[in-house]
């Protein structure tokens, strides 16, 4: 009797001794199906996430039409106002006639037989309009001597008259192979949008203040001899205006010797001069400098 209770207490004190054992083994396998059901929850988040983020991408860098806005450095453009959205870059620029700043009419039909480089400002732009000018003085420095129209169009023709426009291009020191253009809203804004596929609108309510009136683009575009649209390049962007010059000197030297048959209306005789704007005038738009941010 002494003896089976011996035994029965030796059997009890070694299942005694067992249980921690057994309860360690008990908590690895725990823990481990807890870090593998962690695992694949995390796993499964991350490809989510990365899912999403692609979507959100895609829709964030889809542009309007695919410039970059001017007054906007980011490379994703504000959406325009319903209405306002360009419907593209037309193959052949639209028929036109706007008036120079000297007071001659010009229409897309005088720039045929030469490449032309269009850029769009106004004069009382407080953001890159100088930039953007200045860009288009150093292409009229490059192409010197050839066969080469520059054309700056503002989009504030409200206010950018023949005569203020005549003081803008004197301080940039414009040529007058360099044509300066103007007439209404109701021409140049689609011209802009139709044909050159660029977002232009005359900003109103709140969100118009002084010298930020008008939201427009920095890109200048090549148009070919034929009145064809070979591109558009961001006048703000180093490389792009490397390549523009490329491009149109590779124009150039395809083009055949009697290119220049057909003159330009500054090789035309006009009696019209440029108008001699009024002494207030003349005072405000003298304060303008090339290098100015605030015009």
């Amino acid at each position: 009797m002494a003896t089976q209770e011996t035994k029965t207490e030796m059997e009890t004190e070694s299942v005694g001794q067992g249980d921690p054992v057994r309860t360690l083994i008990r908590l690895s396998v725990v823990l481990t199906v807890i870090m593998s059901v962690m695992a694949g929850v995390l796993i499964w988040q991350s490809r989510n996430n990365a899912a999403t983020a692609v979507g959100e991408s895609d829709d964030a860098v889809t542009p309007t039409d695919g410039d970059m806005p001017s007054y906007s450095f980011k490379v994703i453009p504000p959406k325009t106002k319903q209405g306002t959205e360009p419907a593209g870059m037309a193959d052949v620029v639209a028929d036109f006639e706007l008036t120079e700043r000297s007071g001659r009419k010009v229409t897309n039909k005088d720039l045929l037989g030469k490449p032309w480089v269009v850029s769009f400002i106004f004069i009382k732009c407080a953001g890159p309009c100088p930039r953007v000018t200045g860009q288009m003085k150093l292409l009229q420095d490059r192409f010197a001597g050839k066969p080469v129209r520059l054309v700056t169009i503002t989009v504030d023709p409200k206010r950018d008259t023949p005569e203020r426009l005549a003081n803008y291009a004197d301080n940039f020191g414009a040529e007058r192979e360099w044509l300066f253009l103007t007439k209404d809203q109701q021409t140049i804004y689609p011209l802009i949008r139709d044909s050159f596929g660029l977002t232009v609108q005359e900003e109103t309510g709140a969100t118009r203040r002084k010298g930020w009136e008008i939201t427009h683009s920095t890109r200048v575009v090549h148009v070919d001899a034929a009145g064809r649209i070979r591109g558009k390049y961001d006048a703000l962007d180093a490389v792009d205006m490397a390549q523009l010059v490329r491009e149109v000197n590779k124009e150039i030297a395809g083009l055949p010797d009697d290119a220049s048959i057909i003159p330009s209306v500054d090789e035309t005789d006009s009696s019209v001069e440029a108008p001699v704007p009024a002494a207030s005038e003349s005072a405000a738009v003298s304060e303008q400098t090339p290098n100015g941010e605030g015009t």
